[in-house]
């Protein structure tokens, strides 16, 4: 066997620690790290989603959360490369700009976020960019955002490299997660049927703005309903 020297045995050891737990070292040395551990001052509460577009029944959680005494922020993520247009037929810049429109005829502030990735860490830090601290996270039922806070990763701190939550890692207190459950968001319906992305855009192939209308909240303008039609 090949003898190495320390240097190359701790690479050695760290890369196989990587590999076994596939793990990111996070290192929070120095001022320039950008991993802000700081809680923000203001609570906010995020809605993450694609909305492709913003509905009825997406509008029914946001609404929600303005009542509880946080500032709600809709996080939305980007378009990858491999979009189907099926399912993702609208742009970034469409989808948000849609979505201020709708909160704007709410009348709430809009607070619309893009993101490359929905990941728990990189949504906090984007609020306390912007001086805030999550308190409520809603999203899909698709993945459990609540367990990814709990997920142990290593940190770097000085000379020692050491385990910790991301909760840990960001100084995260109690932070309610919910799929849409307690605001109805999820079980709205309209003519029996439940509202959806899907719904929406059907409504605007078959040309019908009655229905749009329904499933939108009526939240958007007859300018934007052809604009989003001319798009499919």
């Amino acid at each position: 066997m090949k003898t190495m020297s320390k240097k190359e045995l701790k690479t050695f050891v760290g890369n196989i620690i990587e590999e076994a737990t596939a793990k990111k070292v996070f290192d929070f040395e120095g001022a320039d790290s950008g991993y802000k551990t700081e809680p923000g001052a203001k609570p906010a509460s995020v809605f993450l989603g694609s909305f492709q577009p913003f509905t009825a029944g997406h509008m029914a959680v946001v609404e929600s959360m303005a009542k509880d005494g946080s500032t709600p922020f809709v996080f939305m993520v980007r378009r990858g490369k491999s979009a189907k247009p099926e399912s993702d037929p609208f742009t970034d810049e469409q989808r948000k700009k849609w979505i201020e429109e709708a909160m704007t005829n709410m009348h709430l502030e809009p607070h619309v976020v893009e993101l490359n990735f929905g990941m728990v860490f990189a949504i906090i830090l984007e609020l306390r960019d912007r001086g805030y601290e999550l308190s409520a996270f809603y999203h899909g039922p698709d993945r459990n955002y609540a367990k990814e806070l709990e997920k142990i990763n290593l940190v770097q701190r000085g000379d020692e490299v050491k385990e910790e939550t991301l909760r840990e890692m960001f100084n995260v207190g109690d932070v309610k997660f919910d799929t849409g459950e307690s605001t109805g968001g999820d079980r709205l319906q309209v003519e029996g049927e439940g509202v959806s992305g899907t719904r929406v855009r059907k409504s605007l192939v078959d040309d019908d703005y009655e229905l749009f209308q329904k499933l939108t909240g009526g939240n958007y303008s007859e300018n934007t309903y052809k604009e989003m039609k001319d798009s499919l």
